[in-house]
């Protein structure tokens, strides 16, 4: 399987920061893997994801992404390749309650200076089809319950078909039930369009699902 993120030696500092140093020697997530991240708040793990996805850049080592060296790219670029090639999913799923549902997973699109057109709307209500939402497109985000603003949030995280679906504590704020539907359906629709699954999660029980479970300990990789 080829490499979706390659980390090499890396290593960060916050500018201007309290002292915290995130240091990771080695890091591969291959194509259609599932990962989970787990580790003590503070430890640097939303901190990782920001630098795997290019938000931030590191201070040395090697961040790859798809292929490309993070570190040799500027700010645009960066982003540029991010909203082609990572799908985010956010723990309060971030929809705009001024756009329908449909709009909202459009938005990769509208935020990339891209017009949405007909191919890119049948993918839309392909995924919404698959996840069960594809009557609810009209909806705005206020209109529909908690599960379902979830499973609009995993359309829009994936109709960019995305290498990788990164998500940040997905289930922080849910039972134990719902976190368990939740990882299901991340797990069943990455597997569904081949993408790697890359989760934050405080939650052990749920880590069965994953096929890696990487640890870490006061800003470093501390196992797998």
């Amino acid at each position: 399987m080829n490499a979706v993120v390659e980390v090499r030696d890396m290593r960060f500092r916050y500018p201007g920061g309290d002292g915290f140093e995130l240091s990771m020697p080695e890091l591969t997530i291959r194509s259609g893997e599932r990962m989970a991240c787990i580790g003590a708040s503070g430890c640097g793990k939303t901190t990782l994801v920001n630098l795997i996805s290019g938000v931030l850049a590191p201070e040395s080592g090697q961040v790859r992404l798809c292929g490309q060296n993070l570190n040799l790219m500027s700010d645009a670029a960066r982003r540029s390749l991010r909203r082609k090639s990572v799908g985010m999913v956010f723990q309060e799923f971030e929809l705009l309650d001024y756009l329908s549902a449909m709009d909202n997973i459009l938005l990769p699109f509208r935020i990339g200076g891209e017009r949405a057109g007909t191919p890119e709307r049948a993918r839309a209500r392909e995924l919404a089809a698959s996840l069960g939402v594809a009557g609810l497109l009209a909806r705005r985000p206020r209109r529909l319950s908690q599960g379902e603003q979830q499973r609009v949030s995993v359309c829009r995280a994936l109709v960019t078909r995305p290498a990788i679906v990164i998500a940040d504590e997905p289930t922080g704020s849910l039972d134990p039930a719902n976190a368990r539907g939740v990882i299901d359906l991340l797990v069943e629709a990455t597997d569904r369009v081949g993408a790697a699954l890359f989760v934050v999660t405080h939650d052990h029980s749920v880590l069965d699902r994953f096929e890696q479970v990487v640890r870490m300990d006061a800003g470093r990789r501390a196992g797998a």
